[in-house]
């Protein structure tokens, strides 16, 4: 453990690796810091402090934070702000209808919301009944500490709209996932579907031509 604000340790095994991440994680964690050093910034003493029993279960313990880990980052790479990201979640399957996409969304992220809330509560529950803290804490966690993210049609809407905007410039494409131009030499062929829009080019300007004035001799010959 290194000694810093923020904190770190290096785990070279895995399962131990995805056991400490989930006692730490639970509330059994918050129990136990509050004792040892209830204020803002958490020494990595604090830390090492905490006794970390392996009760019967671990191996089952491990899976569900395996899993949770896998749903935060689906969760994560659903947007644009993700390096990871691919296609807009409306996009998942191909539907005619927006409201189809919209619905279809809003199931999927409700199922993977209520999914990660149940691993965190299992978490929660097999590291209470390691400690024998039945009588202190439950396993019960609040929607409002599940951190991803919920269907919203407002926000979802809006961030369609980005991915849009991203496919006429030519940021994305819906012939290939993922990022497909950022600054490099522009590939049409990429963009079949939907052809990206091109810069408008101005017109050269012409050169004036000058006004013939006849005089009124020249006229008379």
């Amino acid at each position: 453990m290194f000694d810093d604000a923020s904190g770190f340790c290096s785990v070279d095994d895995d399962s131990l690796r995805f056991l400490l991440l989930g006692l730490f994680c639970s509330h059994l964690s918050f129990f136990f810091i509050q004792a040892i050093n209830p204020t803002l910034n958490v020494q990595p003493g604090n830390i090492g402090s905490i006794p970390v029993i392996q009760a019967d279960g671990s191996k089952g313990v491990i899976e569900c934070v395996r899993a949770a880990i896998e749903l935060a980052r689906k969760d994560w790479d659903n947007f644009e702000t993700s390096w990871n990201f691919q296609t807009h979640p409306f996009l998942s399957r191909k539907f005619r209808f927006l409201a189809e996409s919209t619905s279809t969304w809003q199931q999927k992220s409700e199922i993977a919301f209520q999914k990660l809330k149940h691993l965190e509560e299992e978490n929660n529950r097999y590291w209470i009944n390691a400690y024998g803290l039945q009588d202190e804490l439950t396993p019960e966690v609040p929607d409002d500490q599940i951190t991803i993210r919920r269907a919203d049609l407002s926000r979802d809407i809006r961030s369609f709209i980005s991915y849009a905007i991203g496919c006429t410039m030519g940021r994305y494409s819906l012939d290939a996932p993922g990022l497909i131009h950022a600054g490099q030499p522009f590939d049409p062929t990429r963009h079949t579907t939907f052809p990206p829009t091109p810069t408008p080019s101005s017109p050269s300007p012409t050169k004036p031509t000058s006004p013939t004035i006849s005089s009124p001799a020249s006229s008379n010959l």
